[in-house]
């Protein structure tokens, strides 16, 4: 998706490539902002189990944001493929459990996952695990301890 509209202010023209690139035109030229998600990621380094009708398998959260991850696994799975997905949490003996996610990219054994469904205790668990996250990894390891 493309569109042209000014920023916040109304001041300088914006091109949006899609919902997380920002172009601003500077000096007659669109320059590139970078990219702006919905949500904060955050790097971690959790174990995951995921299955889909096809293929099940088991790989490593490297990061992780309230709509989605990126995993690295063994098991190739391919774009759009619709998955379950349980995340071990470290602090809880109980893995965080997502209904539905589905693959939006792969690059080599990385691929990235958009949640589309999560139970309402799993949605609260995963905002707080992610606050906790934006405090520092103290926080979670606090946390763990008891």
């Amino acid at each position: 998706m493309t569109a042209c509209c000014a920023d916040e202010g109304g001041q300088k023209p914006l091109l949006v490539y899609s919902a997380c690139e920002r172009i601003e035109l500077q000096s007659g030229k669109f320059v590139s902002m970078g990219y702006h998600r919905k949500s904060p990621r955050f790097d971690v380094n959790f174990g995951s189990t995921f299955a889909g009708d096809v293929l099940a398998g088991q790989g490593t959260i490297t990061n992780l944001s309230v709509g989605g991850c990126s995993i690295e696994s063994q098991i190739p799975l391919p774009t759009q493929s619709v998955v379950g997905l349980k995340i071990q949490l470290p602090d809880s003996q109980w893995p965080l459990e997502v209904d539905q996610a589905v693959v939006r990219w792969v690059r080599g054994h990385t691929f990235g996952l958009e949640f589309q469904a999560l139970s309402e205790p799993d949605t609260t668990r995963l905002q707080q695990l992610l606050q906790d996250l934006d405090q520092g990894p103290l926080v979670v390891m606090h946390r763990t301890a008891h």
